[in-house]
Parts: C-alpha cells; structure tokens; sequence
C-alpha cells in the first residue's frame, strides 16, 4: 500500500511521534511510505530510510491576510501536483487545518482522505470558526480516526458512522527494555512541552512541598516551550534551584526516563498523551490527573497508577509521598501498567491503522 502522511511539521511532538512510529512500521512491512510536511525542517524521530520525506518549505510568519491566501494557494497547488504524481492509494492528514488544503488539493483525484483527531475537541480549536470548519469538513473526509470515545461524541453522526477509535501506538523501543525499571535513579520525571496545559507548575509546586522531607531525590523535566523562563522564576522563587532540573528536550527521552521512581503527568488537559502511555510501557509508577481526554482511558486508579484532581497541588503531593513511602504499592503500579504493552503495541495499533485504512480504501472505490 502507498500511504502519504501530511502533517504541518515533524518537530518534536505527539502527533509526531505517532506518525514516525507507523511510518517506520510500515516501511518495514515494504509498504511505499511518504511524509510531507510544510517547513523545511528535518524530522526530530529517527525515519527508515526507505520513506520518501518531502518538505514544501510553505511556512512564512507573515500574518497580512493576502499572505495567507497565496501561502494556501501555493500549498494547495504543490500537494495537488504530489497527489497526481504520486498517486497515493490513501492519505493521512495529523493535523485538522490541513483538511481543508487536501480536500481542495484532492477535488477530481478521489483519493481516499482520513484524517486523525490528536487533540481534545471540547476545548480546541479555540477559535469558533475553525471548530465549525472542523466539523462541516469532517463529514467529507472518507475516513476518521478518534483516539477516545468522548472525543468521537464531539463530531456530526455522520463522521461518527464511519470513524474507527485507534489509540497511539507505544515505540517498539519500549519493549527493548526489561520490565521494570523503577527505583534505580532517584529521581520524579515528567515529559512535554513546556506550555501551561502542561502543569508544570502545578508539578513543581506539589514537589517543592517534599523537597525539603525528602532531601535526597530531584524532579527531571524533558521538553522545551513557551513557559521556560515562568518555569525557571518559580524554581528560584521555591529554593530548588538544583533540585528541579529543566533538561529541555531529548532525542531519546525513553532511554532518560527508564530508570527513575515515577513519571507524573499534570496536564490540564490532553488527546491521548505518548509521555504517559510510555512511561507505563516501561513499568514506571505513575501518576496522572484526571484530565480530559486520555489518562483516564489509560489508568485505573490505584490498580495500574494514581489518577488526581488536576490543578489539585495537595492530591499530587500526598500521591508523590505514597509512591515513595510504600514500596510495594508502587511496585504493584509498576507490574500492572505494564499490561498497555500488549494492548498499545506497535504492531497491534499498526495493524488496526492498516485494516481501517483497507476498509476506507474499499468504500472509496464501491461508491466511485
């Protein structure tokens, strides 16, 4: 099968990860594999090298809105010479702004389109007009991917019909690894983008009220964004200056995290988060807030990892002091999240990616 993924970038990222992880899979299965992105960046996931990635360097910060309109102009015009060169069998759009583009870019070519729902829909996009386009447009793509149930509920009964729930695939890497890795470093990690749906905040707060009882143990954050320097003031306004390290980002965070006493995720919100599921994967103890959507999909409270209220600074730290203090609960944590290693695998979730994608294939050509 000839499978074409567009995405606006292939920094680092969610949506990212997961398109490296199924374009790697099916390049190994000697399916013909293309991304296309519209920087002119170099993919932050190492890529097999049999798959054809193209950059259309179409990005601009010119914000004038005639720019706008020849940028689309432009972007349109280049996939729509891809597709009829290419001829893809189907294409995978990660990202809902582009939906728009490849659907004026696919007008008499018929290939089929699916597009993938990465974030939380009851909150993004925030601009209304772009959630009605989302909408309107999501019930003319042939196919539609939804990474929980809630979400799905969110779009027109008509793409609901012919949508497919697929949760993120957990790097094959993962499963490199022994079963549990907890305890050997001590050291709280926690992993994404340094922006406030984060919660870093909430996170740095919650471990300043242990830092000082428990002298001997750091907190490690992975990633880099907008709220560094916030990040950086509260550190030095809370005294940890060497006890919360802000690492940026890693090209092989896996490998960072595998060894330490807990992954906390503190999200205020989130699509199905890879840091998490990662984290499980490598028997970690985790800690999560209950935030919409994914965690909670993921996690069963005290069986597999500890849910918390988000933005809850009191719940989190009594739950960081549980997992510290009791050995075998968190012990217990460990063994069952490792479960999600068979019910996320690569090859798992990529096989469901590919059978939809059949079946999506086949509707296309009995209705032409």
């Amino acid at each position: 099968m000839k499978i074409l993924f567009a995405i606006s970038t292939m920094q680092d990222g969610g949506a990212e990860r997961t398109v490296a992880n199924l374009a790697n899979y099916f390049a190994g299965q000697n399916n013909e594999i293309m991304i296309v992105v519209l920087d002119n960046n170099e993919s932050f996931y190492n890529l097999d090298v049999k798959i054809d990635y193209r950059k259309l360097d179409l990005y601009t910060d010119n914000k004038k809105v005639i720019n706008k309109v020849l940028r689309y102009k432009k972007i349109i015009k280049k996939i729509r010479k891809l597709f009829k060169e290419e001829k893809p069998d189907i294409v995978l759009s990660m990202n809902y702004k582009l939906i728009p583009i490849i659907i004026m870019a696919n007008i008499f070519i018929n290939i089929p389109i699916v597009c993938s729902e990465r974030s939380n829909p009851y909150i993004y996009p925030k601009n209304l007009t772009w959630r009605y386009v989302r909408r309107i447009l999501s019930t003319v793509c042939d196919g539609y991917i939804f990474q929980t149930e809630k979400a799905k509920k969110k779009f027109p009964l008509k793409t609901q019909k012919k949508s497919v729930i697929i949760q993120n695939p957990i790097s094959s890497q993962c499963e490199l690894y022994k079963d549990s890795y907890i305890g050997d470093k001590n050291q709280i990690v926690a992993v994404g983008r340094l922006n406030k749906v984060k919660g870093f905040d909430i996170l740095i707060k919650a471990f300043s009220s242990i830092a000082y009882e428990i002298e001997d143990i750091n907190l490690i954050i992975y990633g880099e964004g907008p709220e560094r320097n916030n990040l950086i003031n509260l550190i030095n306004d809370l005294k940890l200056y060497n006890r919360v390290i802000l690492y940026g980002k890693s090209t092989n965070v896996i490998n960072e995290i595998k060894n330490s006493k807990m992954f906390i995720l503190s999200s205020r919100n989130e699509g199905m988060p890879n840091s998490l599921m990662e984290a499980m994967s490598l028997g970690l103890p985790c800690i999560s807030t209950k935030c919409e959507l994914g965690p909670e999909e993921l996690i069963e409270n005290n069986i597999n990892g500890l849910l918390v209220k988000v933005d809850d600074v009191e719940e989190m730290t009594r739950s960081i002091l549980k997992l510290i203090n009791d050995r075998e609960f968190a012990d217990t944590l460990s063994k069952n999240a490792l479960k999600i290693r068979e019910t996320n695998s690569l090859n798992k979730i990529s096989i469901e990616y590919y059978t939809y994608f059949q079946r999506v294939i086949a509707n296309k050509e009995r209705f032409q």
